[in-house]
């Protein structure tokens, strides 16, 4: 691979499609086209599309996503374009349905060209700024961690609350809920497309909607074991912190 290269990656739920670009040594598009062996249904064919020579290729792929009533593959629909002698450009997209698979194959033989005005990129993006963008994409669970921990802050931390010691019991529990809510690391994933670290609570809005449109209980398990289970180990962890502090500030204050 030369120095100008990037890639894009689009997602909506099971859907998927990535865009990438690459600079590099002298090639034919044949060369780059390589037919697997394990995928269901391979055909490709090769046309001139917005004046360059393009392989549009489609199969179904040997992986499987797990539906509400049954597991199926997804249906792959693959464009490769050789733009110049070093330039290729690579559209693959994956659906749910076949129906879909060739919508996609359709758009590929509507495709433009712009010629650019702009220099490429010479890398791809960071890993913290793709953790950034992979975040922000998901608003209404992020946003919901964010209210549990500010208002979760302002009701455990307001002068008000303070009336009540750390000795007594509620006040520890309410301390440790807060700390293993907002603390507690997991992951952040669909369990096909992406996994990157997150906060478990963060994860566990995230995933939540799926039990609605995929089957209940095998997600339910994950949830409980990606996100309940490690948030309750916190919880015990932080409430057991705060009894020994507790203690430990009693016995000073009975020596005083």
């Amino acid at each position: 691979m030369g120095n100008d290269w990037f890639e894009h990656i689009y997602r909506r739920r099971f859907d998927s499609v990535i865009i990438f670009f690459t600079r590099e040594g002298d090639a034919t598009l044949r060369n780059k086209t390589i037919r697997p062996g394990d995928y269901e249904g391979y055909a490709d064919c090769t046309e001139t599309i917005a004046g360059h020579i393009a392989v549009i290729s489609s199969y179904r792929d040997s992986a499987s996503i797990a539906g509400r009533k049954r597991h199926f593959r997804p249906y792959v629909a693959e464009a490769r374009w050789q733009l110049s002698v070093r330039e290729f450009l690579r559209i693959e997209a994956s659906t749910a349905d076949r129906r879909a698979q060739e919508e996609v194959i359709a758009a590929f033989r509507t495709v433009q060209f712009v010629p650019r005005s702009f220099p490429l990129p010479a890398k791809q993006p960071s890993a913290f700024i793709e953790y950034v963008q992979l975040v922000t994409s998901l608003p209404v669970p992020l946003t919901a961690y964010l209210l549990v921990i500010g208002g979760g802050g302002y009701l455990l931390f307001r002068c008000k609350a303070h009336e009540l010691p750390i000795t007594t019991r509620r006040r520890r529990a309410y301390i440790a809920a807060y700390f293993a809510l907002v603390l507690t690391p997991s992951m952040l994933t669909d369990f096909f497309l992406f996994a990157a670290p997150a906060p478990a609570l963060l994860g566990f809005f995230a995933l939540l909607p799926s039990v609605f449109y995929v089957d209940v209980w095998p997600t339910a398990y994950a949830i409980s074991l990606l996100y309940i289970l490690p948030i309750l180990i916190s919880f015990i962890i932080f409430y057991f912190g705060l009894t020994l502090y507790a203690r430990r500030r009693s016995r000073r204050a009975s020596q005083d």
